[in-house]
């Protein structure tokens, strides 16, 4: 309620102000995380009703409950909501052109049918979602990524928008 109406009054000041709501986790996802967002800081899809879209950060493909709760959720709300996808140093990972193009494809396509935008996001306190080269000196802590394993990482990032402007490309 507090932030509708501090919409409100931001549409009454400023009318062609255009609101975007975040919310930390996918629509309907069971990870304990998203509940505590929910439970101690009200992150929950009512408290975004009053924007006028919706940023969300997904910490992975959707699974089928997920993207139901997201359909459900734009058909009442009508609301255009932007897929973020969370970064992973494991997308670092050496893999074949094949698994790339997969992996850019799943992404690109889930973003694209079920998503009005796409993107990335980083959880930068946490050490296993950089995709930028650490420095030299913690190569060895975990979670490090040498410059090598960064280029790949930022490659698949990079194929996986590509296929997404391909997909919603008329």
């Amino acid at each position: 309620d507090a932030l509708g109406m501090m919409a409100a009054l931001l549409r009454r000041h400023y009318p062609d102000v255009l609101i975007l709501a975040e919310l930390p986790y996918q629509f309907a996802s069971n990870h304990p995380h998203a509940k505590a967002y929910r439970i101690t800081h009200a992150a929950n899809p009512s408290c975004v009703r009053s924007a006028d879209m919706v940023l969300l950060r997904c910490t992975g493909l959707l699974n089928a409950a997920e993207a139901r709760a997201l359909r459900q959720w734009k058909a009442i709300t009508g609301q255009p909501v932007i897929l973020t996808y969370r970064t992973y140093t494991d997308w670092a990972a050496p893999r074949s052109p094949d698994e790339l193009r997969r992996l850019a494809e799943m992404y690109a396509r889930q973003a694209a049918d079920l998503g009005n935008g796409f993107g990335f996001y980083s959880w930068n306190e946490m050490v296993d979602t950089h995709v930028v080269p650490s420095p030299p000196e913690d190569q060895d802590k975990p979670g490090a990524l040498t410059p090598e394993q960064s280029r790949r990482a930022v490659a698949l990032m990079a194929a996986m928008a590509r296929r997404y402007l391909e997909l919603v490309s008329p």
